[in-house]
């Protein structure tokens, strides 16, 4: 799905004022649930302490700028961990200069547009013919494998998840961090073909802090979250979704995602606006919150 298709979708969404973990308070009044975190980037929820506490650090010490850094290493470290096998990084400004690399890298489209060549073109990770991705209902790249796999957090529960970013030569993790906040990371299996993606970018240090914070965050919240607290929203959302650990996967026998996901919305309640992703059960709601569901009717 392309982005503008997403936004348009969004755009039914009333001004935000304020995000706070996985509630969004509207201008007037209105607070949703968020079941979209944005595709997986958050899945923390907004507001993060130590993130925050990180970004204002960062800024004060006037580190917002590319520099040389220690935490490079330390991020290095840290990414690396994520996937068995992994033995190289490159770390990139955003989506699309990632990319860019992983185009050069395949000796597709030179010069021309980031993320276009063979493969087609894309709009960032969560839809790029590139990346694998194991949340995406249904083939994302035609004929053609992506050489790269989309490392997402409780992958295990995914349909087509356990083990699918190590076993590509290239990873992605893909971090739980608002676009433009910190890098996008690729790891390789193969030295060699890191050397061939180029040196990657020198980033700002207060962006590099952002991701290590990002990760440190994410496997503490893995280590404690599970089906304990997913399996709470069961009843309520049974007719519409088929739940996959955290992940929730439209019925198949929903046509008409549109009006689910105004429905939904009228409820109070976002939804994935893209009907190829799973929406994903939130790290708190109560009871009330996740009521609404029930009189929605697919």
């Amino acid at each position: 799905m392309r982005e503008t298709e997403i936004d348009a979708r969004l755009r039914g969404l009333p001004p935000i004022r304020r995000a706070r973990f996985w509630r969004l308070y509207a201008e007037n009044g209105t607070r949703y649930l968020d079941f979209w975190q944005d595709g997986g980037r958050g899945i923390l929820g907004a507001r993060n302490a130590k993130l925050g506490l990180g970004l204002k650090e960062g800024i004060d010490r006037g580190l917002d700028r590319p520099l040389p850094s220690r935490l490079e290493a330390r991020l290095a470290k840290a990414a690396l961990a994520l996937v068995p096998g992994m033995r190289a990084i490159r770390l990139f400004r955003d989506e699309r200069r990632a990319l860019d690399a992983l185009s050069r890298l395949l000796g597709e489209n030179p010069g021309g547009r980031p993320g276009q060549g063979a493969f087609g073109a894309s709009d960032g990770l969560l839809d790029s013919p590139l990346v694998f991705d194991p949340a995406r209902i249904g083939p994302s790249t035609g004929d053609a494998s992506p050489p790269a796999g989309l490392h997402r957090p409780f992958a295990a529960w995914l349909p087509e998840g356990s083990g699918s970013a190590s076993s590509f030569p290239i990873a992605i993790p893909l971090l739980p961090l608002p676009r433009g906040l910190g890098p996008t990371i690729i790891l390789f299996a193969d030295e060699g073909e890191a050397v061939k993606a180029g040196p990657g970018d020198l980033l700002a240090p207060l962006a590099l802090r952002a991701a290590l914070d990002a990760l440190t965050a994410l496997v503490a919240y893995e280590s404690k979250v599970d089906e304990t607290h997913w399996r709470r929203i069961d009843r309520r959302i049974r007719h519409l979704f088929d739940r996959k650990g955290p992940w929730l996967f439209p019925k198949p026998g929903i046509s008409d995602w549109n009006r689910v996901f105004d429905a939904a919305l009228e409820r109070g309640l976002l939804l994935s606006p893209d009907p190829l992703l799973p929406s994903i059960v939130p790290g708190d709601f109560d009871d009330g919150e996740a009521a609404r569901f029930n009189d929605l009717v697919p």
